[in-house]
């Protein structure tokens, strides 16, 4: 039978990770929404590659929402769902295009992202239930 404390502390950490992930998706959405030439001047401040950005970006919110949802495979599909919507609506976006490789990138963001979250599960739940 779970005891109370972790059951409150699963809550806690979902919770968390819940409001996490709500601020993810929103820079994510802002990110895709801004024009080309704001998007490069952003790129070339964090030094990564277009890719390599959106791998991070999903990765992390893959992580985010593997620990509040607890369910790996709804939780990937979902964020590949967005992923594919977000590369959808930039082609409406000035100066900004629809790519499969960009799609690619943050699929595999997700993937990681999601495991590292199921990875990462019992030990933060270790760490929220000492506080």
């Amino acid at each position: 039978m779970t005891r109370p404390q972790d059951r409150v502390a699963s809550i806690r950490l979902r919770v968390g990770a819940g409001l996490a992930l709500l601020a993810e998706l929103g820079c994510i959405a802002w990110f895709a929404s801004v024009g080309g030439e704001y998007q490069t001047q952003i790129q070339s401040f964090v030094m990564l590659s277009d890719k390599m950005a959106h791998a991070l970006a999903f990765c992390v919110a893959g992580m985010t929402a593997s620990l509040a949802l607890r369910t790996s495979a709804a939780t990937a599909a979902g964020l590949c769902a967005v992923a594919g919507g977000i590369e959808i609506l930039q082609s409406f976006v000035p100066d900004r295009t629809a790519s499969f490789a960009d799609f690619a990138a943050s699929v595999a963001g997700v993937a990681a992202g999601v495991a590292l979250g199921a990875a990462l599960w019992p030990i933060l739940l270790g760490s929220v239930r000492r506080t």
